[in-house]
């Protein structure tokens, strides 16, 4: 949540974290909700734009393709994980404890 744009500007992440931030659906979600409440707007009287001064670079139709993928690629990698500890070779649980109940 720190380096999806909340608290820290996106432009001043450190180098070495900035892969953490493209994972990250809070960054995705916070750059549609601003898209979509600043997207529409005119600031040409102050002459600050938000959207650059925040540092979103995506739409928000790329915003949200985003998030749907990263949903999908983490319920995919969760249900390969819970595969792999779940194979009745190996299993993780003792089962006669449960035969016992």
């Amino acid at each position: 949540m720190v380096l999806g744009g909340f608290f820290v500007n996106t432009n001043n992440v450190p180098k070495f974290l900035i892969w953490i931030e493209y994972i990250s659906m809070f960054k995705y979600s916070f750059q549609a909700a601003s898209l979509n409440e600043f997207d529409s707007l005119s600031y040409d009287a102050q002459g600050i734009d938000p959207l650059k001064e925040l540092g979103i670079s995506e739409s928000l139709s790329e915003s949200i393709l985003i998030l749907i993928g990263l949903g999908v690629a983490f319920r995919v990698l969760c249900y390969l994980f819970m595969f792999m500890i779940s194979t009745p070779s190996k299993p993780k649980l003792n089962h006669k404890i449960f035969k016992a109940l």
